[in-house]
Order: structure tokens, then C-alpha cells, then sequence
């Protein structure tokens, strides 16, 4: 009995370790991309997440304070300390114009259809009046930095989210579908070079 419970702990352990090893991978490589995005060190993301934002808050702090030419960690404290993120922008006298996401065509996505529809009916002069949620501007910014990030369709990004995925997961599926098109694309540069073309 002594053995079986032992061999299901020490299968209990491994798989925790995978689990810590596959979250790290994750988070770091969502550092990366938000490091390459906005032009910062990994000891700035790793200073704005000390003061308490999870994740997907991180490139919405990066992006405010980019826009309203202040410091990430003053913008992070602010947000740590529960104001809205339309709050801290409002406050910075700054429009919810930030947040504003252009994109061409007919936006079916159920996340963003609706939030993208609001900007376009209302005037511009008015978007600072806008109910935006702290989630809407998570969905915004996130929605951006990973699609211009890696020049990634943007609706295709969208549908990902729309699938309930976390931008942590959706960041690494779309730097390993980048990844692929590149390589291919650089495959078929090599065998036109070889066939003399």
C-alpha cells in the first residue's frame, strides 16, 4: 500500500513541475512579446507585475503610460490600487481614444463586434463619455500588441479570444503559427534558389 501511494505522489510531483515548467514558458514568452512590442527591458515588466497586475493587465499599463508619456510602475500602482483602467486614463486627461483599435471590414466577433461597433457609432468627440470595462480595454490592447506584434491577421487573433483563451495562451499560439509561416516561407525562398529561378 506504502508503494502505491508513494509512486502516486511522486507522479503527483511530476506533474506539478510540468505544469510550473509550461506556466513559466508561457509567462515568459507573453514577457517577450510585450519586451519586443513596446520597447522595454524584461526588469520593466518584471516591475510593473511586482506592483500587482496580473498578466494581461501588464500591456495595458505599458500601452497607457506609452500614450500618456508617464512611467508604467505610476500607471500599474494606480491600477493596483483598483482604479478602472478608463479611470486612469480619464484621470491622465487623456480619451478613451487609446484604447481605439482601427480595424477594416465587418468585425463578426462576438468579444469585439460589439465594442468596435460602440467606437464607430459615437462620435469621436464623445468617446471619452463611452462605457468601456477594464476588460474591454484588456481585450483592446492585448488584441493589438499581439496581432501587430508578430503581423498576425487580427481577426484571427479575435476569433482566439473568442474561444475563451487567456492572451498568455493565445501569445504562444500565435508566435508558433508565425514561427511555421516563416519557416515555410523561407523553405520555399531555398528550393526556388536551388532550382536556379
Amino acid at each position: 500500500m506504502r508503494k502505491v501511494i508513494l509512486g502516486a505522489v511522486v507522479v503527483a510531483v511530476c506533474f506539478l513541475q510540468v505544469a510550473v515548467t509550461v506556466a513559466g514558458e508561457l509567462e515568459a514568452n507573453f514577457d517577450q512579446a510585450i519586451c519586443h512590442y513596446f520597447r522595454v527591458s524584461q526588469s520593466d515588466v518584471d516591475a510593473v507585475r511586482a506592483a500587482g497586475l496580473n498578466d494581461e493587465d501588464i500591456p495595458v499599463a505599458f500601452h497607457v503610460a506609452k500614450r500618456g508619456k508617464t512611467s508604467p510602475t505610476q500607471i500599474a500602482a494606480l491600477r493596483a490600487r483598483g482604479d478602472s483602467w478608463a479611470g486612469i486614463v480619464r484621470g491622465r486627461n487623456m480619451s478613451l481614444e487609446v484604447f481605439y483599435v482601427p480595424v477594416s471590414g465587418n468585425v463578426t466577433s462576438f468579444t469585439y463586434g460589439p465594442l468596435l461597433d460602440q467606437y464607430r457609432s459615437t462620435p469621436q468627440s464623445k468617446w471619452n463619455s463611452m462605457d468601456l470595462s477594464d476588460a474591454d480595454a484588456v481585450n483592446l490592447v492585448n488584441v493589438r500588441m499581439v496581432a501587430s506584434g508578430y503581423t498576425y491577421d487580427i481577426f484571427k487573433v479575435m476569433g482566439l479570444r473568442d474561444e475563451g483563451k487567456g492572451f498568455v495562451q493565445i501569445c504562444l499560439e500565435v508566435k508558433e503559427a508565425k514561427d511555421v509561416l516563416v519557416a515555410e516561407h523561407r523553405a520555399k525562398r531555398r528550393s526556388v534558389a536551388a532550382a536556379g529561378l
